[in-house]
């Protein structure tokens, strides 16, 4: 209780993200790692679960809404090992984090295929969006290449990703021939850190160049080797692990060429400061190498550093001031003799540093959340508002406060309200993109301002809902994502005041205590529906939009605001829809507050009145509605 009492602090505003990635947090810091930070850094809470597994499960806080996870151990110490069968504990765990940290609205980023179990457990379960971050071909990791499984997990995650993000033609191209919805989204740079490495005077008598990064089988020792024993009189550094002792071997012989092994992120730009030109080395006739955007282009750039690399694909739309591309070792030596004879001006710096700078991480960031925003289908909340001002604002507030659903627009329509209503919506229709108005000039009634509303409305589903209540955490998944049964017609929530069974017993006693209440609440009957109901109270229902175009808008000739639920209720079930309450979804309902600003003569006359038409359109006695049996 002590850890739910603390998230309630939070105000979820945006999506979660939980991050199953390829390597550990504190294992070298790459797209993984900046990706997460930077995501987190926009308001996002991030979860960035580890490769490796530890004895026990750990939860590391690393910045205001960054997480590091580290599972607990099973069998397979590390993801890159996990078998279907190896699954089980992974999956309980995850699932306590979702709990623990109330997940509802999230998306999930996957690194490394063989999280596929996992993944779908969380997606069945939570309804999160799936996004594989393709950013590899593993078929030419002499590791994994030979791994079934992976392979047969990297094909189910292409084909049943919500999306596929790439980080070059060449997989974009690979993973299109089965994923239904591929975005490329490249490398980028840290660039602020790697601008320090900027140099505005030589301060080393000798030339220098250089390379930062693994070296393995990849890396073109050839045209290397080619500078070293034509130019004795170039430094050549290279920084970073040596995987292939072969380049090794090839190297050392030469005087001029350093091996500085591994440094950390955290020091290479005091190595790049003093580099003349940089290389990237790579093998340009593998598909490894042609699936690769290299993260060094980037961080290179940033230092606005001249760059010889080999004839690396994703970086032919650069070829210019940006790099040289050489073909062979004689081209490959003859860039590098052009760029250190040449002075660059002011200009071509700045234009490389102005490119790194537009491809810094915190854009990648933006990007990718601006895609995975897109993954969610459009939501339109209606609310028909009349007087009764204070609610409306605790109604909205509570909407913009608590709904991390990144796809909805709230659609407010106003019957003649004669307090401040007006005024204030007018207000927030130019403060919110996503808000729009309707003002009508006379009371229309409950039925017709939502039908108003519906036909302004742009999204798959709609969400009518009073301007008496007060929205919690992950209401908007809760509700629509009952519609995957393609017999539910209509969703509606649990609450604590009204006149059917959705109400259930509360033990709050203001409004201070409605999150904790349906934090306890909604958690332990995750998943769960109460089916066992004859209508669903319009305070909150959500409707499927071709539903809708289905069975027809709300019936405009009840009076004020009586029995359009029962009427809509009996209308779905004759159509062979089923109407379904969501006990995970709590709404808190102040219930009937414009009736009571009616007499009780009036509304008996209205009462009665829509009651006779509603027993004369559908041949049938109204029963009255029943609380729920305990």
């Amino acid at each position: 209780n002590v850890k739910k009492l603390k998230l309630l602090d939070y105000t979820y505003k945006k999506l979660d993200v939980i991050f199953l990635s390829v390597i550990d947090w504190n294992f070298r810091y790459q797209r993984p790692q900046h990706l997460a930070k930077n995501i987190s850094k926009a308001g996002n809470r991030v979860f960035y679960v580890n490769a490796n597994f530890g004895q026990n499960k750990k939860v590391n806080k690393l910045d205001e809404n960054l997480y590091e996870i580290t599972l607990k151990s099973q069998e397979k110490i590390r993801i890159y090992d996990i078998l279907e069968s190896d699954s089980e504990i992974l999956k309980e765990q995850l699932d306590k984090i979702y709990e623990d940290f109330n997940i509802r609205e999230s998306i999930i980023i996957i690194e490394y295929p063989t999280w596929y179990e996992v993944t779908n457990f969380l997606k069945t379960k939570y309804k999160s969006k799936i996004i594989l971050d393709y950013i590899d071909d593993y078929d030419d990791f002499e590791e994994t290449s030979k791994n079934k499984y992976l392979k047969e997990a990297t094909r189910k995650y292409l084909e049943n990703s919500d999306l596929v993000i790439t980080t070059s033609n060449f997989l974009n191209e690979k993973a299109s021939k089965y994923a239904k919805s591929t975005k490329i989204i490249r490398n980028g740079t840290e660039f602020n850190f790697f601008n320090r490495a900027l140099r505005e005077n030589k301060t080393n008598e000798k030339i220098k160049i250089g390379y930062y990064g693994a070296i393995s089988s990849w890396f073109d020792v050839d045209k290397v080797e080619f500078v070293a024993k034509n130019r004795p009189d170039i430094e050549i550094e290279l920084v970073g692990e040596v995987s292939e002792p072969k380049v090794k071997k090839i190297l050392e012989k030469y005087s001029n060429v350093s091996f500085l092994g591994e440094k950390k992120y955290e020091e290479l730009p005091k190595y790049l400061i003093d580099y003349d030109v940089c290389l990237i080395p790579f093998k340009d006739d593998i598909d490894l190498i042609k699936a690769t955007n290299p993260v060094k282009f980037y961080e290179y750039l940033s230092a606005g550093k001249k760059i010889v690399a080999t004839d690396i694909p994703e970086l032919k739309p650069y070829e210019g001031n940006l790099v040289k591309l050489a073909k062979d070792k004689e081209e490959f030596l003859k860039f590098i003799n052009e760029s250190i004879e040449k002075i660059d001006t002011d200009v071509e710096i700045k234009e490389r540093i102005e490119f790194a700078k537009q491809n810094d991480w915190s854009e990648r960031a933006k990007t990718i959340m601006k895609y995975s925003e897109k993954l969610f289908e459009k939501v339109s909340i209606i609310i028909v508002t009349y007087n009764n001002l204070n609610l409306t604002k605790k109604c909205i507030n509570s909407i913009l406060e608590r709904t991390a659903y990144p796809n909805y627009e709230i659609i407010i329509v106003d019957n003649a309200s004669s307090d401040e209503t007006s005024k204030y919506l007018e207000e927030l229709e130019k403060k919110y993109k996503n808000i729009k108005i309707k003002l009508n000039k006379e009371n229309l009634g409950f039925a017709s301002g939502n039908n108003q509303g519906i036909k302004m409305a742009e999204g798959e589903y709609y969400i009518l809902l009073n301007n008496d209540t007060i929205v919690t955490r992950g209401w908007i998944t809760g509700l629509i994502k009952h519609f995957e049964d393609k017999k539910v017609g209509m969703v509606g929530s649990v609450t604590n005041s009204i006149g059917n069974e959705a109400e259930i017993e509360v033990d709050y006693v203001d409004e201070t205590g409605i999150d904790e209440f349906s934090l306890n609440y909604t958690t332990e009957h995750y998943n769960e529906t109460y089916e066992d109901i004859k209508t669903l109270a319009m305070y909150c229902v959500a409707l499927k939009k071709e539903i809708v175009d289905e069975i027809g808008l709300l019936d405009e000739n009840y009076e004020r605001g009586m029995f359009e639920d029962d009427d809509y209720s009996i209308a779905l079930k004759k159509a062979g829809y089923k109407i379904v309450c969501a006990e995970d979804v709590f709404i808190h309902h102040f219930w009937r507050a414009s009736f009571k600003k009616i007499n009780d003569k009036e509304y008996k006359r209205i009462f009665e009145k829509n009651k006779k038409y509603y027993e004369q359109k559908w041949n049938t006695i109204w029963t009255p509605h029943r609380k729920r049996i305990k």
